[in-house]
């Protein structure tokens, strides 16, 4: 399956969409230029780490797994995390916050991994699981931003993004338990 390229021209396609929506939408201002706090920069730092991680996980599984739902889910997952990873890219400009645009060290070990492993059930149960740990982590990000995030437009991006977060992690651990 050749969905590498379909993934690159769906994530620059949303990213210029977006781009130009948030402009319209919400032009940069005074508020928006207003010193962000340090739980607010972590959040936007941790988040996108997180979407850009899950992008690569599921490519890898839409590419690579043995299984049609996993391959589905993967893909629709890396699709749902473009759209988030723009819309945080978007954001973080707006508050004037670098967010990386590359996988953190740590996911990209995780990932050159998974890509060396030989397709198969062991390399289902591996990305699967890797999903689950990832989701639950961006889960628990975005729950705590949801929260106690002191700029109300992080706070209800964060909010707003938790129920298709809850539904990929539903997803994934249904996986993981019929693996």
């Amino acid at each position: 399956m050749k969905l590498l390229p379909f993934v690159r021209s769906s994530a620059l396609a949303l990213t210029l969409a977006f781009a130009a929506t948030s402009q319209a939408q919400n032009p940069l201002d005074d508020r928006s230029a207003t010193r962000t706090s340090a739980r607010d920069t972590t959040f936007l730092l941790n988040a996108t780490q997180a979407a850009l991680t899950d992008i690569e996980l599921g490519r890898i599984a839409a590419e690579r797994s043995a299984q049609s739902n996993i391959k589905t889910t993967g893909q629709a997952l890396a699709l749902n995390q473009m759209q988030t990873q723009a819309e945080l890219q978007a954001l973080a400009e707006r508050r004037k916050v670098n967010v990386p645009t590359e996988l953190p060290a740590e996911s990209a070990v995780a990932v050159e991994d998974l890509e060396s492993t030989t397709p198969g059930p062991g390399f289902d149960r591996r990305i699967v699981g890797q999903l689950v740990r990832e989701q639950r982590k961006a889960l628990g990000e975005f729950e705590n931003a949801a929260r106690n995030s002191r700029d109300p437009e992080i706070r209800s991006f964060a909010a707003r993004k938790l129920p298709a977060l809850q539904s990929q992690l539903e997803r994934v651990e249904e996986l993981n338990r019929s693996l």
